[in-house]
């Protein structure tokens, strides 16, 4: 191979990647229309290279979380996730997906990408987040039975969680959909309890 064709592949890469800090740094100044133009110019380029994954997650991240465009965010992180999947970032993008399919209500969807990152990445820092986020996915599709199945577990798998009193408030409600009123003032005690100072205790 000559000379010639290796200084093109890495000048392309190069590129690629200073297009990506370029739109980093029009983040940065609050350019944010600038930053979506470079990066999406970066995402319609037919090749696989680090710059333009940074490219789409940042994307992803800009309309999720600046723009508060969930479609469009949907649009960059489900792309990514279908060409970068042994990206370092792929956990975070699969995070930020799935959260993006519960603020539209397509718990299904989220419930899936949330249990594709327990089942995948067990060791992600904040997996009891992620498991509290399935059970209110469940929840939220009213499977209260299969609710109350996930949110034991998090009790279980993660005993000095911060969502331990989010989670037996979920649990009281769920044996309130389930028409069971003793089991929820239960738990609902148990939560006061155990958790004086959680809001929710103050709520019951």
């Amino acid at each position: 191979m000559g000379s010639g064709c290796v200084d093109k592949t890495v000048s392309t890469q190069g590129q690629f990647e200073q297009q990506y800090q370029a739109a980093l740094k029009a983040l940065q100044e609050n350019e944010i229309k600038k930053s979506l133009v470079l990066c999406s110019h970066l995402v319609s380029v037919e090749a696989e290279d680090a710059g333009i994954a940074h490219a789409m997650a940042l994307a992803g991240y800009v309309n999720q979380f600046i723009e508060g465009n969930t479609d469009k965010a949907i649009f960059y992180y489900e792309k990514f996730t279908k060409k970068y999947f042994k990206n370092p970032l792929i956990v975070n993008v699969k995070k930020n997906l799935a959260d993006c399919y519960f603020m539209k209500g397509d718990y299904q969807k989220a419930k899936t990408e949330y249990a594709q990152i327990r089942n995948t990445f067990g060791e992600f820092e904040n997996i009891d987040e992620i498991d509290y986020r399935i059970a209110i996915c469940v929840f939220n599709m009213n499977d209260y039975e299969g609710a109350l199945r996930e949110l034991q577990k998090i009790i279980k798998r993660h005993p000095k969680s911060r969502l331990i009193p989010s989670a037996l408030y979920t649990v009281a409600m769920s044996f309130e959909k389930k028409n069971e009123p003793e089991k929820a003032k239960d738990i609902y005690r148990r939560l006061t309890e155990g958790y004086p100072n959680s809001f929710l205790a103050a709520k019951k």
